[in-house]
């Protein structure tokens, strides 16, 4: 994985955990829009509702956080017992959850991760976002697939973009019923591009992906989608389970 985007995020994070306070990135799309996000909200802690907190009451047994950023989620889970291991790309981010107290806490991209099974695996703030585009679910699908035991569960989360009207955004069904850009793009296909105290990295692709169309990769790929929970503009928790053989759909 190419971790040149995601420099200036390691360096904002560990800005404001040697006491910066103040450090704050930009997010841009290739949409056009520009977002600034005060770096301390991966510091904060869990949500006491909506699907952050739902994510969390679900986990069981052995959990698997992948993309842990700064344990904010792995010392929650810890503090009630579970054992948690908790894997990001980012070395800063993986410095920091050991220095807060993450028990093990490794730098580890999710898909050529071997760290055995697990009961739960966590996938949470745009988890979906790990496949990059909707091409790509199948494969981050798979890859969660094999780090998942008997009986167990994925934790997924992402945001659907879909519109009341569509086609009155200017987009355009497929033969498929995906909703597309003019530009023949998924709608939750999108580019990002983080900036920090100036500096630019590289664009990153990142999926946004709708409930209808995670089911659709999550069935071909023999697993249960269910949304557990909804919440503000659009974003949802899904949980996935192993199709029982036999089963239909």
């Amino acid at each position: 994985m190419n971790l040149e985007p995601w420099v200036p995020h390691g360096r904002s994070l560990m800005d404001y955990f040697n006491g910066d306070r103040s450090a704050t990135i930009v997010l841009h799309s290739d949409l056009g829009e520009r977002e600034e996000l005060p770096v301390a909200a991966w510091f904060r802690e869990p949500a006491d509702a909506g699907p952050e907190r739902a994510a969390l009451d679900l986990c069981r047994g052995r959990v698997l956080d992948v993309g842990a950023g700064t344990g904010l989620h792995a010392l929650e889970l810890q503090a009630r017992g579970l054992e948690v291991c908790a894997i990001d790309v980012v070395p800063e981010a993986v410095e920091i959850m050991r220095r807060r107290g993450v028990k093990d806490a490794r730098q580890a991209d999710v898909f050529g991760f071997a760290g055995g099974l697990f009961d739960t695996v966590l996938v949470y703030a745009n988890g979906a976002g790990l496949a990059e585009t909707l091409a790509g679910l199948p494969a981050l699908i798979a890859a969660l697939d094999r780090l998942v035991g008997r009986g167990g569960q994925i934790l997924l989360d992402s945001t659907d973009l879909r519109p009341e009207d569509p086609e009155a955004a200017g987009l355009v069904r497929d033969a498929a019923g995906l909703w597309r850009r003019q530009d023949g793009r998924y709608l939750g296909d999108i580019q990002f591009q983080i900036e920090y105290r100036g500096a630019k990295a590289p664009p990153f692709p990142q999926l946004y992906v709708d409930p209808d169309a995670m089911a659709e990769v999550a069935a071909a790929g023999g697993w249960t989608c269910e949304v557990v929970k909804r919440g503000a503009g659009g974003s949802y928790l899904a949980r996935l389970t192993r199709r029982e053989p036999g089963a239909a759909g």
